[in-house]
């Protein structure tokens, strides 16, 4: 896929993985997630309740779905308890200019219906409000690696406060600032490597309700978290390479629920991982293989819940969004 680097050597470094010893504290009162396929919707093309290569996806708090058509260069959105009737897009031609993307990848999405929209091509991050797109498109951000400044960046969320997370990719950071004073509140963290405070393409984030912040650390393979007001200090990580419990292979996406429960794409193993941050070792699942069926996916890359607990999942080379459900 584009942008995608070519994949080094699994079956090595898959051998390297499993010489590591995994020490691990299995916690029986933490609840295990069980997720079961609901339904999917979408098909090949550039019409009405169709995709062409959909990346980032976001829920809003009456569980409207907004995808992003990376290839298309355009925004979907729509219900998805009526699809096709609620299915809407936001495009223009591909550009730099206002209202117009090129490619964009990572989408959030606030309680006062404002979408955020990593415009990766074009350096900068886009945020508009659902009911007047073209009317409050504000742009944010140039090439580079200073202040308000991105290189391809991919993830991006946003908390209760405004406070914009972004992983900011090719520039190996995690970067955070206000809505209401982008440049002045602008602060990154991280540099490239794989030690503590390091990140290795950075692709997705998320943030709980307690300001701990969760990427998945793609060519790192693993995920990190720490806590905002002291990153060093509660930097942590889980995984290494691999397919089994406890690994990744070029993971994509995160999202997290009230519960604690992290919900990872997989994407070179074709699956969707879950685990409880109080114990990731013991709670962690998998769901899914390679394909196009009911359950399978096809190098998934974004992934969103809604209030109820239900997942949603960009199938990007499916063409598709796939909605589960979670049951303890």
């Amino acid at each position: 896929m584009l942008l995608e680097k070519p994949f080094i050597t699994y079956i090595l470094l898959s051998v390297v993985a499993a010489m590591l010893t995994l020490t691990y504290r299995i916690n029986p009162a933490t609840a295990q997630v069980n997720l079961q396929y609901v339904r999917s919707f979408g098909t090949k093309g550039n019409g009405v309740g169709q995709f062409y290569s959909p990346i980032g996806i976001a829920v809003d708090n009456k569980s409207n779905v907004y995808v992003t058509d990376t290839f298309k260069n355009k925004i979907n959105s729509y219900s998805f308890n009526n699809p096709i009737r609620t299915f809407k897009s936001f495009s223009t031609p591909i550009g730099n200019g206002d209202n117009q993307f090129h490619y964009p990848q990572g989408i959030a999405v606030d309680n006062s219906n404002n979408v955020y929209v990593i415009d990766s091509f074009n350096n900068r991050i886009v945020s508009y409000n659902i009911s007047d797109p073209k009317g409050t498109f504000k742009s944010f951000g140039t090439i580079g690696s200073g202040n308000g400044q991105f290189y391809i960046a991919q993830g991006i969320a946003v908390d209760n406060s405004g406070n914009i997370y972004v992983a900011d990719s090719f520039n190996h950071r995690i970067v955070s600032y206000n809505i209401n004073d982008p440049l002045g509140t602008f602060k990154s963290f991280g540099t490239e490597g794989g030690r503590n405070g390091q990140f290795y393409y950075p692709y997705g984030i998320a943030i709980d309700n307690s300001g701990n912040v969760y990427v998945v650390d793609r060519d790192n393979h693993r995920i990190v978290s720490y806590n905002i007001n002291d990153p060093m200090g509660t930097f942590k990580s889980f995984g290494t390479i691999g397919s089994g419990k406890g690994y990744f292979f070029f993971p994509k996406k995160i999202a997290i629920d009230n519960s604690g429960n992290v919900y990872v794409i997989d994407l070179g193993n074709n699956r969707i991982v879950n685990y409880n941050i109080s114990n990731p070792m013991g709670t962690f699942k998998s769901f899914g293989s390679k394909g196009s069926g009911n359950g399978q996916f096809k190098h998934p890359n974004g992934i969103a819940i809604d209030n109820s607990g239900n997942i949603y999942v960009a199938d990007t080379d499916n063409q598709r969004i796939v909605k589960l459900s979670t049951k303890n």
